[in-house]
């Protein structure tokens, strides 16, 4: 909990620190614009449409957007440190990485998000949910405002850090219903920054490469170091367990096993 309460710390503070003008943002995010609309991927719009008019599911969106990935971190790191020791310390370090490399790219390339494009020139017809519909908490807050750098933009951390958890979860649960989660949670938060115009398509692949990139680090330093350290669980446990009773039960004396009316039959018959 103390981790992730630095880490977030530590990146609001480099994001405020960061903020970049108005001017350079939003060229970037016509830059982007243009190479999604090349690749045929600007999917925004679309998704935004498809679920505006439906009042509960945008409120819902917002709320999520605004909390969902915090409490997942949090809730998977727990996890990890109480059901699975071996493995916490290897993505704790990659969730580490991941955030770094994110503040990398918030500095060199400041993004306007989409929702904010269609106030400085390009029509893009999103709306900004956050605006328009009901939630504790909005931009327009004088103090959101002096708290966050609107412009930290690519990556999405919201996505790195849900795909963050879902690898984790991917990696060390055994159950399926956790498992159909680890898959769930990121799709999920990938739609939602869609739905509220938060991010670009591209700032969600964006978060899939910084996670690829933590985690190449993390190969890099297993091998550095020579003493690799567990990323998913394994049978190792297990097995452990089942060489210690070997162990005790090779240390203790064979016991007689034979009923006691058979072994005094047997003696009986020697003696005759």
């Amino acid at each position: 909990m103390c981790l992730i309460v630095v880490a977030d710390a530590v990146y609001e503070t480099v994001r405020r620190l960061t903020r970049a003008d108005a001017s350079g943002a939003y060229a970037n995010a016509v830059k982007v614009t243009n190479l999604e609309s090349a690749l045929g991927i600007n999917a925004e719009v679309s998704t935004q449409q498809a679920v505006i008019s439906n009042h509960v599911l945008v409120v819902a969106a917002n709320y999520f957007y605004g909390l969902a990935y915090v409490i997942a971190t949090v809730g998977v790191l727990a996890w990890l440190y109480l059901r699975h020791p071996n493995a916490y310390g290897w993505w704790r370090t990659a969730l580490a990485v991941l955030t770094f490399v994110s503040l990398i790219g918030f500095i060199v390339f400041p993004l306007m998000p989409p929702r904010l494009v269609d106030q400085h020139g390009a029509a893009t017809g999103l709306v900004d949910t956050l605006r328009a519909f009901p939630t504790p908490w909005t931009f327009d807050s004088s103090l959101v405002t002096a708290l966050a750098n609107q412009y930290a933009a690519m990556p999405s951390i919201h996505c790195a850090w849900a795909i963050w958890s879902g690898a984790a979860l991917w990696c060390n649960a055994r159950h399926r219903t956790t498992r159909a989660f680890a898959v769930a949670f990121p799709v999920a938060t990938a739609l939602t920054v869609l739905v509220t115009a938060n991010h670009f398509v591209l700032d969600i692949i964006g978060a899939g490469l910084v996670v690829g990139i933590a985690v190449a680090a993390m190969k890099l330093i297993e091998r550095q170091s020579g003493s690799p350290v567990r990323a998913n669980r394994d049978e190792s446990d297990h097995l452990d367990l089942i060489g210690a009773s070997s162990t005790r039960d090779s240390s203790e004396p064979p016991t007689d096993t034979m009923p006691r009316g058979v072994g005094a039959s047997v003696n009986d018959s020697r003696v005759g």
